[in-house]
């Protein structure tokens, strides 16, 4: 331990040894004798070589613990103002996106099959059906996104084709000549109920505010046939009795 004392000559204060207090000590600045006096001195502790005094210890570990804290509380931001929200603005929409799909995609079915001589609506037997739609959201967006992708199956085969969340139009590419069992896979397979189907077209349109418009391969979606009307039962006439 050291006593800092005080230059009786120049003033200057200096730092000598415990033993050395009370007796003559020269000031190395003035080079002046003076008593070593205790009245006044303050004890400083040694510092150590190599060593600042004001130094200050800092922990990596405790650091380290910020940096993750703030980084997990700016993911967990990142997730609810990003993913969740866009999820939240698309569930809404789900049902009528759904709907909108499958409308546009039976009614572009129906007209190609007509078109090919496949089908009209006149025929007996099972129509043309939509069996399916599956959207594919991407669980990753920051905000909603403008297209959507889904895809599905019909009894003629695969589609697949993006939703427009902000026109609400649907856009398709479809398969013609397949044949899928409903409730076996939205992607045909190999087995013998479900096959993909060796021709291509697409449809667009939309069904917004009771304004349903489609599209086939470019041209407006019109059957060249309607079906016929069902004949209304003649009413029966009485029989008169017999005389």
């Amino acid at each position: 331990m050291a006593i800092s004392v005080v230059c009786d000559n120049c003033g200057k204060r200096l730092n000598v040894k415990d033993e050395l207090v009370g007796k003559k000590v020269k000031c190395p600045s003035c080079k002046t004798a003076f008593t070593a006096s205790p009245s006044g001195a303050l004890r400083v502790k040694k510092v150590e070589k190599g060593k600042s005094s004001g130094a200050v210890a800092i922990s990596w570990g405790f650091v380290s613990m910020i940096a993750l804290g703030v980084a997990g509380v700016g993911f967990v931001l990142v997730i609810v103002f990003g993913p969740v929200r866009a999820k939240n603005q698309w569930d809404p929409m789900a049902a009528k996106a759904e709907s909108d799909i499958r409308d546009v995609v039976q009614r572009g079915l129906e007209v190609q099959m007509e078109r090919s001589n496949l089908w009209s609506p006149g025929d007996k037997g099972q129509a043309p059906t939509v069996h399916e739609v599956q959207m594919l959201w991407d669980m990753m967006v920051m905000s909603l996104p403008e297209h959507i992708k889904f895809k599905g199956t019909t009894t003629e085969g695969a589609y697949t084709g993006t939703y427009n969340t902000k026109t609400l139009e649907v856009n398709a590419e479809m398969e013609l000549g397949g044949h899928v069992v409903a409730g076996t896979g939205a992607i045909p397979g190999a087995d013998d109920a479900t096959r993909h189907g060796d021709t291509k077209f697409t449809v667009n349109g939309w069904n917004k505010d009771g304004d349903f418009k489609v599209w086939v391969d470019g041209t407006p979606a019109e059957f060249k046939t309607s079906a016929p009307k069902r004949n209304r039962d003649k009413a029966a006439l009485p029989v008169a009795p017999g005389l």
